[in-house]
């Protein structure tokens, strides 16, 4: 196991603020100004020495909505011990369906995914390392939840890929009042931007989310949000979408519902008209992409709408086009007709 307070220790005397600046050259993807870097920067320090004087001083919170910049600041190392790669790969499989490997390209998000294991360990004072915790996950239920609120990936970006003029266009294909289907929530920036653009066109709806990280479910279900957020919502929209304290206005948050799910396993025992599965499937192996597909495919109802990512890349959402068989009626959407579906 890695030496953390070691580790951390080095850390702190590091000249974070040219790591920092070097590493967020493009902040503006970010949305990190300069002043945010340098309060960031004070933080993470701060966080880092509570960690070593005692771990339970940080809270789940605080290290889950730091997860995409500890790897980085952190600076742990990706390990290369293969019998350590192996465990921490089967148990990512066994907890998410997503494997290590498939962060290869993303070095940030190992370190990061080896600094929470490492974390947990110390922390649950687990003296048999890796293969005690791997015991101790599957006999403990919170456990469980715990970690794959870390360690499953999470974007949150409103009307990404402009799926309100997505919408827009498929609109002639919606009943007067449809039942939707949104998976994986994330922080729900795509749940309440599909809202404020349904309720744009006068189109009755029942929302449903889902996701697997109990964590993003709770954020999504809070609908606060910070200002660096809003900022990239277009002007009027955000005006409409938001109240003067980040929260989404009630208007777009009454008829919306999350509920924890794990893609693998889905069964909802109800029908939907539309079924958004965007940037999802890509995290996947493709045997198991089809088998969600499937899984996804058998809740829409005749004449439903199913709408895919248009992520670029090996395991690209818009791929499962060929194997799925539906008719295109989008740039990424397909409908679904019993009769003509095998």
């Amino acid at each position: 196991m890695v030496d953390n307070r070691r580790l951390y220790k080095k850390i702190i005397n590091h000249n974070f603020s040219k790591e920092l600046i070097d590493w967020s050259s493009s902040r503006t993807k970010y949305h990190i100004n300069d002043l945010d870097l340098n309060k960031m920067r004070k933080n993470i320090i701060k966080k880092t020495k509570n960690l070593i004087k005692k771990p339970s001083n940080i809270s789940d919170n605080e290290l889950y909505n730091y997860k995409d910049f500890i790897g980085s600041w952190l600076g742990a190392k990706v390990i290369s011990n293969k019998k350590i790669i192996r465990i921490i790969d089967k148990l990512m499989i066994m907890l998410t369906g997503v494997s290590y490997f498939q962060f290869k390209n993303n070095e940030d998000y190992q370190r990061f995914i080896i600094l929470i294991i490492n974390y947990r360990i110390g922390f649950l004072k687990l003296r048999g390392g890796i293969k005690e915790y791997q015991l101790y996950l599957e006999n403990n239920l919170i456990e469980r939840k715990k970690i794959i609120s870390y360690i499953t990936p999470s974007t949150n970006h409103f009307f990404r890929d402009h799926i309100d003029e997505e919408l827009t266009k498929l609109k002639r294909y919606f009943p007067k009042s449809i039942n939707v289907l949104i998976i994986g929530c994330s922080t729900g920036g795509e749940v309440y931007s599909v809202a404020y653009s349904l309720n744009k066109l006068g189109i009755k709806y029942k929302i449903l989310s889902t996701d697997i990280n109990a964590k993003a479910v709770y954020f999504s279900k809070l609908a606060k949000y910070p200002m660096s957020i809003i900022k990239e919502v277009e002007g009027n929209k955000a005006l409409e979408l938001f109240n003067k304290d980040g929260f989404i206005n009630n208007i777009y948050r009454k008829k919306v519902y999350f509920k924890v799910q794990d893609l693998r396993k889905l069964d909802l025992k109800e029908g939907y008209d539309l079924i958004l599965i965007r940037n999802v499937l890509k995290y996947f192996d493709k045997p198991l992409q089809k088998v969600m597909i499937t899984g996804v495919i058998n809740h829409l109802r005749n004449k439903g709408v199913i709408v895919l990512g248009i992520q670029k890349g090996s395991n690209a959402d818009i791929n499962l086009a060929k194997f799925i068989k539906l008719k295109k009626i989008g740039e990424y959407s397909f409908i679904y007709d019993k009769k003509t579906y095998k």
